[in-house]
Formats: structure tokens, sequence, C-alpha cells
């Protein structure tokens, strides 16, 4: 009698049954463990993350884990990058370049990019209904007038802590996105529905929802 031969993970149909019934239910803690057991695994893990729709936060992962993350991943729907240090122009546009689905982006400080990185979003983002650009001194107005050119609306635009966006490049923001009743002396904007309301705060705050 011929010994039966054993079934491995592996056998298993990987985009009809690993990936949304095993893959799916495992933190990112687990898939890296896993993906460092075998050059198999490793393959297998990343094929999971080029196909698979993730929610990407840096706060969570290492440096290398995340560097991995913006290599692999192809279907990438919401980022954040918050304070990472690591990251250069190149190695995010190349990201934004595989991962054109991104409805929502987060990026906080990250002062070793420039907003030449963004370009991407401007052209390619064609699902991006959130974006938040927090403590980014390095975006410019430039940007943001071509943003606007290219995102004739948006239901979320969340820019705080830029000082070097003027207030006439606020309003061109509030004129393109129908925002109402501007105040001369109003350091901060804050927009809820489309509708003004007035806020006093120590930086340029754009904010739609």
């Amino acid at each position: 009698m011929q010994n039966e031969r054993t079934v491995k993970l592996t056998d298993l149909c990987w985009d009809d049954i690993i990936f949304p019934r095993i893959l799916n239910l495992l933190t990112f803690h687990d898939l890296f463990n896993m993906r460092c057991c075998s050059q198999l695994y490793k393959e297998l893990i990343d094929q999971y993350f080029a196909k698979y729709v993730l929610h990407l936060d840096s706060k969570y992962f290492t440096k290398q884990q995340f560097l991995t993350l913006l290599e692999y991943c192809q279907n990438i729907r919401r980022i954040k990058l918050d304070n990472v240090d690591y990251v250069s122009n190149d190695i995010l546009a190349q990201f934004f370049e595989n991962n054109k689905n991104i409805e929502f982006l987060t990026i906080i400080g990250c002062n070793n990019i420039s907003d030449q990185a963004l370009k991407p979003v401007i052209y390619h983002f064609k699902k991006l209904t959130k974006i938040c650009l927090i403590d980014c001194n390095w975006i410019s107005e430039g940007f943001l007038d071509c943003f606007m050119q290219h995102h004739k609306t948006i239901e979320h635009f969340h820019l705080g802590g830029s000082g070097n966006i003027s207030y006439n490049c606020i309003k061109r923001l509030m004129v393109q996105y129908k925002c109402k009743n501007m105040a001369e002396n109003c350091n901060g904007i804050y927009i809820h529905n489309l509708e003004y309301v007035n806020v006093r705060c120590a930086v340029t705050f754009l904010l739609i929802f």
C-alpha cells in the first residue's frame, strides 16, 4: 500500500481558499512571521499583499515591514503615513503608481519627502474621497492648485499645520469646493457639509467632510 502524500497548506488553492479563508483572518504580525518561514511562504504572502484590499497605518509596523508593504502591495484603499522618516520620494511615488485605487490618504509630517512624490495622487487617484495633509510644511501652493484642477469634488480635505499655505490659496480651495462665507480675520477654517464655520486656531486648517 502506497503512503498517502501529506497535504501542505500551500497545496490548497491560493486565490480561492488560502487568501480569503485563511490569510484574511490573520494579523499583519502573523503574516510577517509566516513570510519568514520559507521562500514559498514569502511568495505566498507577497502575492496576498499584491492582490488583496488592505488598509495600512505606519504606526503599527516596523520600518522594514512597512517598506516591504510599500514594495509589494498593489490594492491599498487606505493608507496613513505618520511621521515616518525612512520613506523617500522615490519609494512613495512608486507605491502610489502601484496603488491607484486609494480612497483615503493621510500624511502627517514625513519631512523627508516633498510634494513631488504626490504627483500620482493628482493624476491617477480617481477614487480619492479623503485627503489629510497634517504638519506637511513641504506642501506647496502649486501642488494644491494642480490638485484642485484634477479633483473637482472631494468629500474630506484636511490641511492642518502647513504654515506655508497662504490665505489666498485657502480661498481658492473654498471656491473650488463651493464653500461659503470666508471671514477675512480667520486663521483657521472649518467647513462642515460645505457650510462655513469660523474657528480660532493657530494654524491654517481646512476640513471638508
